[in-house]
């Protein structure tokens, strides 16, 4: 494919410390069999529940493998605190911004795109629209815009 960075999932068991061990095995050997392509963990469900959590895997990797950082994948009070925790390791971003109907949670969407920019992150921003809209086009289009308003909008052709 060609492909130089992939994300890969570390599993759903609880992340104790044997769990996050093995699963940090498992991607340094991935690395190291495939070493022009970069191995990029995200922060999701299972092992990679919480900020310590990706933390302790990316630590325990030795650098062998990254963080692609999705800004929608964590809710509730203390989503925030976390991603700011995970958010200097970013190398690449999912920008997905939560939707009721038509309208975009913008607040909370540029409040998460605020700390990844307050933590010094230069890298691409994959826009998601994960809602219902049929217009998806329509939807990111509002989701760049959010993002552009925080991060100022792209250079021109």
């Amino acid at each position: 494919l060609g492909a130089t960075r992939v994300r890969l999932m570390v599993g759903e068991a609880e992340p104790t410390p044997e769990v996050v061990a093995a699963a940090a095995q498992r991607l340094v050997r991935l690395a190291t069999a495939y070493p022009d392509v970069r191995i990029l963990i995200e922060n999701w469900t299972g092992v990679l529940r919480d900020a310590a959590s990706v933390r302790a895997v990316l630590d325990a990797t030795g650098g062998a493998a990254g963080l692609l950082i999705d800004l929608g994948n964590w809710r509730g009070p203390h989503a925030a605190a976390e991603l700011a925790e995970i958010a200097p390791l970013a190398e690449t971003c999912h920008a997905k911004c939560h939707f009721t109907g038509s309208e975009p949670d913008a607040a909370d969407f540029q409040r998460k795109l605020s700390i990844l920019k307050e933590a010094g992150y230069t890298g691409p921003l994959a826009l998601i629209y994960d809602g219902v809209d049929d217009d998806e086009w329509a939807m990111l289009d509002r989701v760049s815009a959010l993002c552009n308003d925080v991060f100022g909008a792209p250079p021109g052709p």
